[in-house]
């Protein structure tokens, strides 16, 4: 838990550190009920994670599931995806629908979030 002494007194910013994984990869972090995730290192000290880092979007999509914890791990499951065929380089229409009006291209996957 990460701590920061202001004058007399000691702020806990997070919770127990908790474990998410990231694309294979194992994330530490807190979840503050304020401020939200904020990730750490081993020894608990805040990590800075860029913007596009995917336990942002991770984390996201585990706490619009409900927040699931086990055994100290954020639990998630990836949302389902929405397969599109690209028509041209704008635009893409569903693969059933290609599939109908005998359209092929390259499938693309998009997230359903």
């Amino acid at each position: 838990m990460s701590c920061i002494t202001i004058g007399q007194f000691h702020v806990k910013l997070g919770g127990p550190d908790l474990g998410i994984n990231v694309g294979g990869e194992d994330v530490l972090f807190e979840n503050h009920p304020y401020c939200g995730p904020m990730p750490v290192g081993k020894r608990g000290n805040p990590k800075h994670l860029a913007a596009r880092h995917p336990f942002w979007r991770a984390v996201t999509i585990w706490a619009t599931q409900g927040y699931q914890i086990f055994e100290g791990r954020a639990i998630y499951a990836p949302p389902p995806t929405t397969r599109l065929v690209k028509v041209d380089k704008r635009n893409a229409i569903q693969e059933d629908e290609a599939k109908r009006l005998g359209i092929t291209g390259e499938i693309i996957e998009v997230p359903d979030y």
